[in-house]
């Protein structure tokens, strides 16, 4: 009877672990099928991400036009130095020049020009009064011409060490003869002239432009 339930007890017992070892297999391998399909889901997404980052095979013969746009794989930049270089220019040309404007600097040239006609006057009322002194014979006439053609070269040279100006002679001898309307016209024109072009700016490589301007403005 003993043995008869040992036998029992080691036959329920045999049954037992032979139902866990089932049950193991069962779970080892529902483990293993798990691990198989989330490695092949991942392979899968990592290939169809990666379809973007490979080109398309484009087999091409020379001359053949492709119908489809074909990606660079960077960027490139070509520069047409013609073309840059004629924008380049053409915005230089665009921009205004821009000068520091003293009006202090265009009162003393006004200035100068009223000193130097008041000059003028200031000898010509000389003249006058060496003319009203002279009592040479009219035999003397060519001699005294000349004398008093001289005497105003002088004048002409005293007033450009007086004014510290290097105005030609002969241009001093010819307002040295004008009449005082003539001279205030010729104030009057040089100073609006020298006022209009100081206004818009001179660059040193335009000063001698800006010369002959002066010149049409005043005489034309």
């Amino acid at each position: 009877m003993k043995l008869y339930e040992k036998w029992n007890k080691w036959k329920s017992r045999d049954k037992i672990s032979g139902k866990n070892m089932q049950k193991k297999k069962l779970i080892d391998k529902n483990i293993i099928q798990k691990i198989s399909i989330f490695f092949i889901l991942l392979i899968a997404i990592t290939l169809v991400l990666s379809i973007n980052f490979f080109p398309d095979k484009i087999l091409l013969k020379e001359g053949q036009i492709c119908t489809k746009d074909i990606l660079s794989p960077g960027d490139f930049e070509f520069a047409d130095v013609e073309a840059t270089q004629n924008l380049r220019e053409k915005a230089a040309k665009s921009i205004k020049e821009v000068y520091d404007l003293n009006l202090a600097n265009i009162e003393n040239v006004e200035k100068e020009i009223d000193s130097f006609f008041l000059k003028i006057e200031e000898y010509q009322e000389k003249i006058d009064e060496s003319s009203k002194d002279t009592t040479a014979p009219i035999v003397e006439t060519d001699s005294r011409l000349t004398d008093v053609e001289l005497n105003e070269m002088a004048m002409a040279n005293e007033i450009n060490e007086d004014l510290g100006l290097y105005i030609s002679e002969q241009v001093i001898v010819g307002y040295l003869q004008l009449d005082n309307l003539s001279l205030e016209k010729i104030r009057v024109d040089i100073k609006s002239s020298v006022r209009k072009i100081m206004e818009q700016g001179i660059k040193k490589d335009d000063l001698e432009n800006a010369k002959k301007q002066l010149i049409r403005e005043v005489y034309f």
